[in-house]
């Protein structure tokens, strides 16, 4: 086999001398054990160089295209079989990759054609070698494969936390996760999709990705089961978990209109807002990340802030959402999306949830105040906290604050007070409703605890952060499937006890004794 290598090499100085080129690069050479079907050649190209056996297989071949013409083609091909690639660099003139599939690893460079006869007949060439496993190489290699068996489209069918488990197979939640390490997530009852995000397996097995939920980036435990033909996957995190079905994916995007059909897409909320005319303002100019405001647009369910990140650095940058501040209320329910590749560009958003707007009784928005903070993607350590960012829109809106309600707490500078409790919500479950006010210098957290309806331990949840000098409306929301099991079909009775924080310190400063709500 060497030999007939280098008989061709030297039948092509051969005709190098001659002035002629050799049929090899005109015509190509067969290539009899490459496994074209698997590892497809770029169109159109000729394979001048073949040597191979039952083992091991090494092609080369040229093409008239360009480099970065051959990496897409790989790229586009490995993102649609769902291959994970061991290692891929790109640089100028060159590309290389390596990993595995089916039944075999491979490695391929390409590089700008070189030598006499390349240059004359091509414009880049291509190396691949692929090694050929054993059955038992093979089983091994699948069995550690973690993140073959991640890359898919799976629909969220329930998710936990608090303890309680809620089915949520007809809201249209799904996760795309797909080759390279990109994450898509559809969540078609606030937004039709949030792309862009990213996910990875750590060396010890841990999954690490964007929990839309937490609205933050976290670790979690992977396990699979098939159900007869039905693939599951489980997802585990320090909070809560999901259960998910691997799904055919234009099959759920063409049913999303199926999601959710107890809403009305008119009805967002008991108030319309005002849609900013603000536009083009630079918000963020800092550690080599830029943020400007494109503009605002309302959805169904949200009013977005239209963002454009750019990231200079030669590092993936995650731009956090740390606090926003609507009219002196902090958001809740408020989320960025903002992890951006090194030396890119993202177009991005800030939603406003049009229910917490209408909670708030905010029609119009004035001001708006927010803090982002900046992370190195890879290693999850600040870079830094932007001050407060403040936008004026221009309006002449006066914001009036509704303070009613029964007091149950009322010290170290924290109000707390029970508004309503709603027992027949549209499409939500049950809730009680609360303002809040932080009349410290520092950022507090809330959240409830033993919480109680008619004498029977519930996950209620209820969790918020709000700003220094500010206030905010809270929903205590309650898991329809937890009252199901406890036999609950009337609430008339709410018990809760309430703990709060400094945002950077772990122990409360306030710890309630059970309070109980007067629903009636």
């Amino acid at each position: 086999m060497k030999n007939g290598k280098i008989l061709i090499l030297l039948m092509a100085v051969i005709f190098i001398l001659s002035g002629c080129i050799p049929s090899a690069y005109t015509k190509g050479v067969e290539a009899e054990n490459y496994p074209e079907k698997e590892l497809p050649v770029y169109d159109d190209a000729i394979i001048f160089e073949y040597e191979g056996d039952d083992e091991e297989v090494t092609i080369k071949y040229g093409t008239e295209d360009d480099v970065e013409d051959v990496m897409e083609f790989y790229q586009d091909y490995f993102e649609d079989e769902g291959i994970v690639l061991d290692e891929e660099t790109e640089d100028k003139g060159e590309y290389s990759a390596s990993g595995f599939f089916e039944e075999f690893l491979f490695e391929i460079s390409v590089e700008e054609a070189k030598g006499d006869i390349e240059e004359k007949v091509f414009s880049s060439v291509a190396e691949v070698t692929i090694e050929f496993l054993t059955d038992e190489e093979i089983e091994e290699r699948q069995g550690t494969n973690f993140e073959k068996e991640m890359i898919g489209f799976w629909q969220v069918m329930s998710m936990e936390y608090t303890g309680g488990e809620e089915n949520v197979e007809d809201y249209g939640f799904a996760m795309d996760f797909m080759a390279g390490g990109k994450l898509d997530l559809y969540i078609f009852f606030t937004n039709e999709g949030m792309a862009g995000n990213d996910w990875s397996v750590t060396e010890d097995g841990m999954l690490q990705y964007y929990d839309p939920s937490m609205m933050e980036n976290v670790d979690a435990t992977v396990t699979f089961e098939m159900k007869g033909s039905d693939q599951y996957m489980y997802i585990s995190e320090e909070d809560g978990s999901y259960i998910l079905k691997k799904t055919d994916k234009d099959e759920f995007l063409a049913g999303a209109d199926d999601f959710g059909m107890d809403i009305d897409p008119d009805d967002g909320g008991d108030v319309d807002v005002n849609v900013p005319t603000v536009s083009g303002e630079l918000l963020l100019n800092q550690d080599g990340i830029t943020v400007t405001l494109v503009d605002f647009e309302e959805t169904y369910y949200s009013l977005d802030m239209n963002l454009l990140i750019e990231n200079t650095n030669d590092k993936q940058v995650d731009v956090e959402l740390q606090s926003l501040v609507v009219n002196g209320y902090s958001m809740q329910n408020s989320y960025l999306i903002g992890t951006v590749d090194a030396n890119v560009k993202l177009n991005t958003e800030i939603s406003l949830d049009t229910d917490e707007l209408a909670d708030c009784n905010i029609d119009e928005i004035a001001t708006i105040d927010l803090v982002l903070e900046l992370y190195d993607y890879d290693t999850w350590s600040t870079i830094s906290v932007s001050d407060v960012i403040h936008i004026d829109t221009g309006s002449n809106f006066v914001q009036t604050y509704d303070t009613s309600g029964t007091t149950i707490i009322n010290e170290s500078g924290v109000v707390i007070k029970y508004k309503e409790f709603i027992q027949d919500a549209d499409y939500y479950g049950p809730y009680a409703l609360f303002y809040i006010e932080n009349n410290t210098d520092t950022a507090i957290n809330l959240s409830s605890d033993n919480v109680q309806i008619n004498g029977f331990m519930i996950s209620g949840y209820l969790y918020g952060n709000v700003a220094p000098g500010t206030c905010a409306i809270m929903r205590l929301e309650f898991y329809t499937s937890d009252l199901e099991d406890s036999g609950i079909d009337q609430i008339d009775d709410v018990k809760l006890s309430i703990n709060v924080n400094y945002e950077d310190e772990w122990s409360y400063f306030i710890e309630s004794d059970i309070i109980t709500l007067p629903i009636k």
